[in-house]
């Protein structure tokens, strides 16, 4: 089931949030300056955090899948209906991504990451995301997105994000 869903999906993944998001990550993320061998944790984990939304650029979500646990979780802390909430595992992921936040935005987000940070096991974005909405309003709205990484895997998503705003410009 999973594999079907990803296959019918992968054109809606690729106009959502992630595929700007990580043509934005990849180019700040690609110009801090080498650092020397080993490579830290935190260097690791930004890779892994390129590597995924590479994938999601591409279309293949089923690589994307593949850097993140099966018991991944992606939390949008409020009371939006269809937003807020936790998202157990891949499949409501994708749902989430292909019933809600790709219809709201057919063209797709533009982001601008302002700051990408790791500590340990962490990787922190700060960005902001610009487009049009489904309405025909334009939407901009901060956000700060938190990646946990454990065993080579995404495991925990945080975002967080003026769901008010956003409401007010979707569905208002």
């Amino acid at each position: 089931m999973l594999r079907s869903l990803l296959q019918r999906s992968a054109e809606t993944i690729f106009r959502v949030r992630w595929a700007v998001l990580g043509v934005t990550l990849m180019a700040t993320l690609g110009r801090a300056e080498p650092r020397p061998q080993p490579r830290s944790t935190g260097e690791a984990n930004k890779e892994l955090v390129t590597k995924t939304l590479t994938a999601f650029i591409a279309g293949d979500v089923e690589s994307a899948f593949a850097n993140m646990a099966d018991d991944v979780t992606w939390l949008v802390p409020g009371n939006m209906a269809g937003v807020s909430g936790l998202k157990r595992g891949k499949v409501e992921i994708l749902k989430f991504m292909t019933g809600t936040i790709g219809p709201a935005f057919p063209h797709g987000l533009q982001a601008d990451v302002h700051h990408a940070y790791d500590e340990g096991n962490t990787v922190i974005l700060e960005l902001t995301n610009r487009g049009t909405a489904a309405n025909g309003k334009q939407y901009e709205n901060e956000y700060c997105f938190v990646l946990e990484i454990g065993d080579g895997k995404i495991r925990r998503i945080r975002e967080y994000v003026d769901t008010q705003k956003a409401k007010e410009i979707l569905f208002n």
